[in-house]
Formats: C-alpha cells, structure tokens, sequence
C-alpha cells in the first residue's frame, strides 16, 4: 500500500490522470487512450506473459537482440535486449528472454586507463563495442539478427562494429521519413509523420495479436509513458520527441528504445509478420 508521500510525488510528477497514477497508486489498469499515451498497460498485460509451451518445431527457432546506444539521440543508458523468434501454432511469436544495462552515463572518459588484450587504451566505445559482440557471441545470435540505434553518433558506432566484429549488423535509425511497409494505421505508410511514430507504434498489431510475449515489466512502463505529440496535426500521427518526454518525466525511455529496435530486426529478418486483419 503506497504512503501519502509516495502518492503526492506520483501525483505531482505525472498528474492524478496519467497512466502511472492509475497503475501504481490507484492498482488499476489505466483506461485505453488515457492522458493521450501511445501505448496503455491494458493492451500489453497480456504480452507481459509468456504463453508459449512448446514452438512447433525448435530446431528452427532464431535469437535476435537490440541495443540502444546511450550518446546517439539523447539518451542516458546503452540497454541490450535480445529474445528468440519462431512459429507456434502456425503464427510468427517473438519470445523476449532478457535485457541488461551495459553502461549507465558512459562517456569517452568513463573507461580511461583501462587497456584491452593488446595492452592499448580503450575508449568508451570500443568498451561498449567489445560487450556488444560478446554478448552476441555467447547467445549465438549473428551480426544480421543484432540492431542497434544508428542515430546521429550511432554511424560511427556501426563502423567501428563493423571493424571489431563483422558487417551486417541492422542501423535503425530514429530520424527521417517512416520506410515503404504497411503501417497499422489505414494500411497506409503516409498515417506515419516520420520513423520515430512508425518504429514506436508499429509493434501495436503484434501485441493485440500476442505474437509478442514476455515483455518486461519495466519496458511496458516505459512504452507508457511516451505520448502522441499534439504539436503537429496534418491528419499524420506524430509523437512527442525525446527530449519533451524528458523534460516531463525527467527519464528517457531507452529501455523501450531497444524494445522497438528488437522489433524492426525481426521484422527486416523476416521472423515477424503482421497476422492482424
């Protein structure tokens, strides 16, 4: 039961009608389309479960993993995601098994002194790069089945990826113009204002149709907790940006970043089809 403080401080930070209010004082699921969230709690319950018993045949089942890179479009932890993707009863699922933290606040100063194999001075991506690849290496997914954000900064990043490891890890980046591919919104790509809406709102479909399972707990609060944006209308949907997500939560949402990052991989790998109709 939450005290008196706890409640003014959730109170004062996300207002009495926010989807945080309703989940983690009232201890009821928000109302659809409250407080103009993209995502409610209501439409990923489910998908916080994993329903899956047994996938039809396990030999062919994939593991893909994502990572969102802390210094690219304004976030403040490099969070690594990774799941396995295969068919049970006859439909694409995506099974989410973890996420990490690999650095929190990393900057180029973060790791100074410290030396690789080589006995060379390694920066702070090149440490960040290193885990990347060993991680990967020891969950057996390979650099096409691996994402990461290639915002801004993150093109240096994936070249240097490139360099450590090998090419053909998928550059999602946040920026510009939603790609060619039927949105869930009047099957049209044009109902998206750029990639950002169409990357945070596309796996909606795949959760009502539950071919996600397992999301974490906390990723779902994060996915909560971005709103459209009311700014810009010209009948496409827009959502607010990081740093106005920011400025009202004092958080960034880089757990949900990788989240949707994990989605476009398997979807660019052909291990996720929209079945909804």
């Amino acid at each position: 039961q939450p005290d008196q403080s706890y409640i003014d401080q959730i109170a004062k930070k996300f207002g009495e009608d926010s989807a945080e209010f309703w989940s983690q004082v009232c201890g009821m699921w928000p109302p659809d389309g409250l407080d103009n969230s993209i995502w409610s709690e209501g439409e990923l319950l489910e998908s916080e479960t994993d329903h899956i018993e047994k996938w039809d045949n396990p030999n062919e089942v994939v593991k893909i993993s994502a990572l969102d890179i802390p210094y690219t479009s304004g976030g403040d932890r490099a969070v690594f995601i990774w799941g396995e993707c295969g068919k049970f009863r006859g439909k694409r699922h995506l099974r989410v098994l973890g996420k990490t933290t690999l650095s929190e606040g990393i900057t180029e100063e973060t790791f100074k002194g410290q030396t690789d194999d080589k006995g060379s001075s390694m920066s702070s991506n090149l440490h960040l790069i290193q885990q990347y690849k060993t991680l990967n290496k020891e969950l057996g997914i390979k650099p096409r089945r691996t994402g990461y954000d290639a915002t801004a900064g993150g093109k240096i990043f994936g070249g240097w990826v490139a360099a450590e490891w090998g090419p053909g890890c998928r550059a999602i980046n946040f920026g510009g113009s939603p790609v060619d591919r039927i949105a869930e919104y009047d099957e049209d790509v044009n109902d998206y204002g750029n990639r950002v809406a169409q990357l945070w709102c596309q796996p909606k479909p795949l959760v009502r149709e539950r071919q996600i399972v397992g999301i974490p707990r906390t990723v779902s609060m994060e996915l909560c907790q971005r709103k459209f944006s009311t700014k810009r209308t010209s009948g496409k949907l827009w959502i607010e940006t990081k740093d106005e997500m920011k400025k009202r939560t004092g958080e960034s949402p880089d757990e949900a970043d990788s989240f949707v990052i994990l989605i476009e991989v398997a979807i660019l790998n052909g291990l996720l089809e929209f079945d909804e109709v």
